[in-house]
């Protein structure tokens, strides 16, 4: 006898944070000196670059992303700081002696060999939606399960019982942010502009960046060349994106 075909439909649910966890979370980064954000691919599948740039802005907090984390904040925003990754020295960021609290959402905090390792001495705060990632490689200060998406909202919301309107008017976050990106971009351009032949793949980076607008690079094809070559300096303004090794 054939048994029938059906078809269940199953509503998708996210679970929120411990309103605690949140609570701590947000007051340890109200108050830090120097805070710093790092969105991970947690924050494109839970689509929450809306939240996390909201963050960002309410408490003028640079965002650096993981490399599977690339375009979950604006790349071209005044407050983004690249690619947290071995090869990128630029978005050291976090590692800088002046960071007190690393903030990360979305991402596992696992150590390996194309992520930086975090020095002592700092607060973390982790927000992941898998309570395994907690105290795996690093002992997290304060950490939060939920998903990212409704995590953030709920971060939003104790910060601004904290701080009001927030920060937004204090713009020299993001400028030492600029100066700082320039500076970097700036050590770059003689190898991107390069007009030699034949021509180097740098080259190719640097006239696809000046052809292609940052909001119409949701996806690139495969350039030949490494990830590690074109992430650095190569900007999203918003997700999703794609990068081919070729």
């Amino acid at each position: 006898m054939k048994r029938p075909s059906i078809t269940y439909l199953v509503d998708p649910w996210s679970p929120g944070a411990d309103p605690g966890d949140v609570e701590a979370a947000a007051k340890a980064l109200c108050a830090a000196h120097y805070p710093v954000i790092m969105a991970g691919q947690g924050v494109l599948y839970g689509k929450a670059t809306d939240e996390l740039l909201e963050l960002a802005e309410l408490l003028q907090v640079p965002v650096c992303s993981t490399l599977l984390g690339k375009s979950a904040f604006p790349e071209i925003h005044p407050l983004a700081f690249g690619k947290h990754w071995a090869d990128n020295v630029w978005s050291c960021l976090p590692l800088h002696p002046t960071v007190r609290s690393d903030v990360r959402i979305g991402t596992s905090f696992t150590k390996h060999g194309m992520v930086m390792n975090i020095p002592s001495g700092k607060t973390l705060i982790q927000a992941t939606n898998d309570a395994s990632d907690i105290n795996k490689d690093y002992n997290i200060d304060l950490p939060i399960v939920g998903d990212a998406k409704l995590a953030l909202r709920q971060i939003i919301d104790a910060c601004k019982e904290i701080v009001g309107d927030g920060r937004k008017n204090d713009q020299s976050i993001a400028k030492e942010v600029q100066t700082e990106r320039e500076g970097w971009l700036g050590k770059w351009r003689a190898k991107l502009s390069d007009s030699s032949t034949p021509m180097t793949p740098y080259r190719v980076i640097w006239d696809f960046m000046h052809t292609i607008p940052p909001k119409g690079r949701h996806r690139y094809p495969r350039l030949r060349q490494p990830k590690r070559s074109n992430n650095p300096v190569l900007p999203f303004e918003r997700p999703p994106y794609l990068s081919g090794l070729g």
